[in-house]
């Protein structure tokens, strides 16, 4: 590869009794793709450095999110030169809760310093302060606050955030939160700073059933000291606690009005081998599907899109994956319907190494049946050995987002083995960091709902985000779609 990103300083951190093993962890990538004519050009990088101890790897965990102690991510146009670069650095605690992180941007010349974010934690491990800081004029100026309040069950009850102006923190945003007995979010109230006083903007209220499952959220916009429904989302399950019905309904004329639904089904093992998309005029009416299919050990192997036209489904796209023998994924092929056979679309074949971490991507176009190159991808690992806490070790299994693609907010639910602290990250699909919070969990099955805000309360835009779990230097990621 060559040696296109400056070297980054290693930044350290503490260490306690750790037992030992070996592993690999990724060092570099690079992604080249055709701007014009038949040639391949890179056109975006990333470099990681880690301390002794701490790793990642491309396959269980995306590589905009990876929590390196340095990483740099270089983005270039055809001629080579670097279009828009960022340098992001962490630094740890001693319990590896993450204590600052500081992003760096490209300004065509050298990198600047952007943004500094510093956390603060309670006894307990939750995340009670996040300050933020701006780069100006070579000097961190203070810009915004988020300070949590915690019950004695270690659940979230206030939030504020605050914003620096004119040499004091002035009010910004509040957030409160009700829970039920079993710990889940029945209520949350955000209100606004304004004219000197809180003023409604939006309330979140939630039922569920005797397994804990979602049954209804209710939103209500606000507006001075008055609430008004707008939007509600009702759910139903199977005696697997499968999501089997989702349906969204609007507010209007002082009624629920029903808008559209997703309707699933399940296989035997629990997997969803069907999705519809119904929209609602004087009934019911098919609008999309998709059909899952998979093999024996539970890997999906075909996802077909089809659409209802002439009262009747009608195939449109598929998406057909290949493995390996013990269920790593070779390839991934999408085709089209010409309303006779399946055509060829593109193709991206993966190539491990011995421990099953990709190290290369091919990228296949379909041209009058011929496959021509579009994209490769190399990735690049590094030995070294982990440090496990020995008394110390948290398992956070079975993350899954619902709902998701989402439109409002999104619940992440996760099982803990034994208790623990976990951080939760938002990553835009940049890669930039728009959202972190760190809370204290007892063992079992737990939800960390994410209202599609940014830490400074601001919404984002429609787009794929990420969220990772991270616990004890361990981290798993989940990929997000906000629609509009």
């Amino acid at each position: 590869m060559k040696n296109i990103i400056t070297t980054i300083a290693v930044l350290t951190f503490c260490l306690g009794s750790y037992a030992q093993q070996t592993a690999l962890r990724l060092t570099d990538y690079s992604n080249y793709k055709i701007f014009s004519g038949s040639t391949l050009t890179i056109s975006d990088s990333g470099r990681f450095v880690w301390s002794e101890n701490r790793g990642g790897d491309y396959e269980t965990d995306n590589i905009n999110s990876l929590l390196s102690d340095s990483k740099e991510q270089l983005q270039f146009n055809s001629t080579g030169v670097i279009t828009n670069g960022s340098r992001y650095f962490v630094t740890y605690n001693p319990d590896n809760s993450i204590a600052t992180t500081i992003n760096m941007q490209w300004d065509g010349t050298v990198y600047n310093n952007s943004v500094r974010d510093s956390l603060t934690y309670d006894v307990y491990g939750n995340q009670t302060i996040s300050k933020e800081e701006l780069w100006n004029a070579g000097v961190w100026e203070l810009n915004f606050i988020t300070i949590d309040s915690f019950d004695s069950n270690n659940h979230r009850v206030k939030r504020l955030q605050q914003q620096w102006i004119s040499g004091a923190w002035v009010n910004s945003a509040l957030v409160n939160y009700t829970y039920n007995a079993a710990g889940k979010q029945t209520l949350s109230e955000i209100f606004q700073w304004s004219s000197g006083a809180w003023q409604n903007a939006q309330k979140d209220v939630r039922t569920y059933d005797s397994n804990n499952n979602v049954l209804t959220q209710t939103l209500y916009s606000g507006s001075g000291s008055t609430w008004t429904e707008y939007r509600r989302y009702s759910n139903q399950y199977d005696a697997n606690n499968n999501q089997t019905q989702y349906v969204i309904y609007y507010w209007m004329s002082g009624a629920w009005k029903e808008q559209a639904r997703y309707v699933f089904s399940y296989n035997t093992a629990n997997l969803m081998t069907q999705r519809i998309f119904q929209n609602y005029t004087t009934g019911w009416v098919n609008s999309a599907t998709n059909i899952y299919i998979y093999n024996t050990a539970g890997k999906r192997l075909t996802d077909i899109t089809q659409y209802w036209r002439a009262g009747a489904w009608e195939n449109t796209t598929q998406l057909v994956n290949s493995y390996s023998a013990d269920n790593y994924l070779t390839t991934e092929k999408t085709q089209g319907w010409d309303g006779t056979t399946w055509n060829d679309s593109t193709l991206s074949t993966y190539t491990r190494n011995t421990d099953n971490q990709r190290t290369y991507i091919l990228g296949q176009k379909s041209v009058s049946g011929i496959w021509n190159t579009t994209a490769e991808s190399f990735f690049y690992y590094e030995n070294y050995t982990t440090a496990t806490g020995i008394n110390d070790v948290i398992q956070v299994n079975n993350i899954k987002a619902y709902p998701n693609p989402f439109t409002i907010n999104t619940a992440i639910t996760f099982e803990m083995e034994q208790a623990g602290n976990i951080t939760f990250s938002i990553y835009d699909i940049a890669g930039i960091l728009i959202k972190q919070e760190n809370a204290y969990y007892p063992s079992g099955s737990h939800q960390w709902l994410w209202d599609g805000n940014r830490t400074s309360g601001n919404n984002v835009s429609a787009g794929v985000y990420f969220i990772a779990l991270q616990s004890n230097g361990q981290q798993q990621t989940q990929k997000l779609i906000k629609t509009q």
